[in-house]
C-alpha cells in the first residue's frame, strides 16, 4: 500500500512519546483488521505501521506472520496511540493491549 507523500495528515498525539524504548526494524507486511499494511518497527510494547484512516484511541486486531510458513500467525489487540504524517505516508503507532475477557 502506498500513501502519497503529498498527503498531509494532522499530527495527533494522545500519549507521551515513548519511542526511546528499544525498537527493531519490522519491514514485513502486518495484517490490521484483516488488511495488509506495511510494517516499520516493533518492540515488546507495540509497533508502527504505515496506514491511512485510524484515529487515536481506535482498537485494531494485529496479526504478525509466523517465522516460517509452518507456524501460526501471532495475533493481538492494539490501541492506536499516535498518528503522524511523515515522508513515507501516515505513520500509526500501536500499543499492544490485553483483550477484555
Amino acid at each position: 500500500m502506498f500513501v502519497s507523500p503529498a498527503f498531509k495528515a494532522p499530527v495527533l498525539s494522545d500519549r507521551e512519546d515513548r519511542r526511546s524504548r528499544k525498537r527493531f526494524a519490522y519491514p514485513a507486511v502486518v495484517m490490521i483488521d484483516g488488511r495488509p499494511m506495511p510494517g516499520r518497527d516493533i518492540s515488546p510494547y507495540g509497533l508502527s505501521i504505515l496506514m491511512p484512516g485510524p484515529a487515536v484511541g481506535d482498537i485494531v486486531q494485529v496479526a504478525l506472520a509466523g517465522a516460517t510458513g509452518e507456524t501460526e500467525a501471532i495475533s493481538a489487540a492494539a490501541r492506536v496511540v499516535r498518528v503522524d504524517g511523515g515522508p513515507e505516508g501516515i505513520i500509526v503507532g500501536l500499543e499492544f493491549i490485553e483483550e477484555p475477557s
